[in-house]
């Protein structure tokens, strides 16, 4: 959590995150003063995110909050690198909107593997499998 506080601190678009355990929530916000919801920024942080292998889901009622649920046999290592790519996101959103008044992704995807949730298994016990983010679409 300590590493997403410190990513409230310094993005624009991330009014708030918060979270138990491995739950957090990253609420997007156009305006931190205001606090006015970014919806479309937000669906932009998911598909730029997901291109590179961190899977989240989209919550609250403008559908401005980016919720991470992580596997529970998910490791330190993994948990970094998701941390990595999101931070990546938020500064490459963040970048040609200061520079230009644009919201435009100008950077290419890297290739990454990062583990994704699948859903249970037998025995209610949770899957994943590695993915190269390529191969995600």
């Amino acid at each position: 959590m300590v590493r997403f506080k410190e990513m409230e601190r310094n993005s624009p678009f991330l009014g708030e995150a918060r979270g138990i355990d491995l739950m957090i929530a990253l609420e997007i916000v156009e305006d931190e003063k205001t606090g006015k919801p970014a919806t479309n920024l937000t669906k932009r942080l998911r598909r730029l995110a997901r291109q590179r292998g961190v899977m989240i889901e989209l919550g609250s009622h403008h559908n401005n909050v980016a919720r991470l649920f992580p596997p529970l046999v998910i490791n330190e290592e993994h948990l970094v690198r998701a941390a990595d790519i999101l931070q990546g996101v938020l500064k490459e959103l963040e970048w040609p909107f200061n520079l230009l008044g644009l919201r435009v992704s100008l950077l290419k995807p890297e290739a990454t593997t990062m583990p994704v949730f699948h859903g249970y298994g037998r025995g209610g016990n949770p899957t994943s499998r590695s993915v190269r983010s390529r191969d995600i679409g």
